[in-house]
């Protein structure tokens, strides 16, 4: 690469959150790009569509929190060496991250931002970038934590940032990227709106018979809701599907869930090559989209609008932290029309 005044970094760790950089890249300067992806396979998929200058950054880790401070350093490193094949110290680059209330996000935008002139950027995250709320306090612990853990290792050079109001980094972006028209709890001097990518192929594929899609959802696996829960959803799910008459139901599980949340008796695996499960909506014309407040709800109308439903179930009852949470997801739903059912 060629020295440039400014460089755009992302950090793309979902399916998603690679298509909104694909989506952002059309509307930035993609010559001076660098993007580092969590995974092999959204770094062979950038690939495979002529992307280049797109590293793997490795966060898997072992050997407790020994381990973890190493990959953490690992990570860093990794990536202020490829900006200072561009950049030298102190020039300016924009980091286009999902949040910086992770871990690994956190030490990035802290090292960084020590070294260079940083511009933060947020890109699209699913559901969270409609109803995050302030960083808590037993976050904010942890980071502060961490401090002290590096303040007795200064040879590795490396800090946490302990920062205080949107939990995403809201409150210190300079530009929240977001797709479509849909209200948000940002100033809208901030807000930059990208068009999301397959609207005109969905036109192709739209059928008239009934076609569903279960969208499962990330939840026990990090102890969001009881079992009990789940499975009353689940049961929700197979009467309200029993109403629409399906010809067919197909099921798509969380691509990092270890358990198939949301599965209904008779639902059949989809076995596809699509990226993410936006993709597979149009490859498949589907006319019903269920789930309880998976991105995919809201996705799914940004890209069809009216010509596919999309049905929330048991969001009215899901046990948020935050009240706020649910009173925003909820005005996303019915700015988009999508259908609330409770349990």
């Amino acid at each position: 690469m060629s020295q440039v005044a400014e460089l755009n970094v992302f950090i793309i760790e979902t399916e998603l959150q690679l298509i909104s950089y694909v989506a952002i890249s059309k509307i930035e300067n993609e010559t001076n790009t660098l993007a580092f992806v969590t995974s092999q396979v959204l770094l062979e998929y950038l690939l495979s569509i002529g992307h280049r200058n797109v590293s793997l950054i490795d966060r898997s880790h072992k050997g407790g929190w020994i381990g973890k401070v190493r990959f953490l350093r690992k990570c860093y490193v990794k990536v202020e060496a490829e900006i200072l094949k561009t950049l030298a110290y102190g020039e300016t680059l924009k980091l286009f991250t999902p949040r910086i209330d992770s871990l690994y996000n956190n030490f990035i935008f802290a090292g960084l931002t020590s070294r260079f002139n940083v511009e933060l950027c947020l890109i699209p995250d699913g559901a969270i970038s409609f109803f995050s709320v302030d960083l808590s306090q037993e976050k904010k612990s942890l980071l502060k934590k961490w401090n002290m853990l590096f303040s007795v290792l200064p040879f590795l050079k490396m800090k946490a940032l302990v920062f205080e109001g949107d939990e995403l980094g809201g409150d210190l972006a300079s530009n929240i990227y977001c797709f479509g028209n849909v209200a948000m709890k940002y100033p809208e001097s901030k807000i930059r709106r990208i068009s999301f990518p397959y609207g005109d192929e969905f036109k192709k594929a739209i059928n008239t018979e009934a076609k569903v899609l279960i969208v499962g959802q990330n939840i026990q696996r990090y102890n969001l809701a009881s079992t009990d829960y789940v499975l009353s959803v689940e049961r929700k799910i197979a009467d309200v599907i029993r109403d629409l008459d399906p010809i067919v139901v197909d099921y798509a599980k969380h691509p990092r869930s270890f358990l198939n949340e949301f599965k209904i008796e008779n639902s059949q695996d989809v076995v596809s090559d699509a990226l993410c499960v936006e993709q597979l909506i149009v490859q498949r014309g589907y006319t019903h989209v269920l789930s309880c407040y998976s991105s995919a709800l809201i996705n799914a109308k940004l890209i069809a609008e009216e010509r596919i439903e999309a049905i929330s179930v048991g969001v009215l009852d899901f046990p948020f932290s935050d009240e706020r949470q649910r009173e925003q997801l909820l005005s996303v739903f019915s700015q988009l029309n999508v259908h609330v059912v409770s349990l």
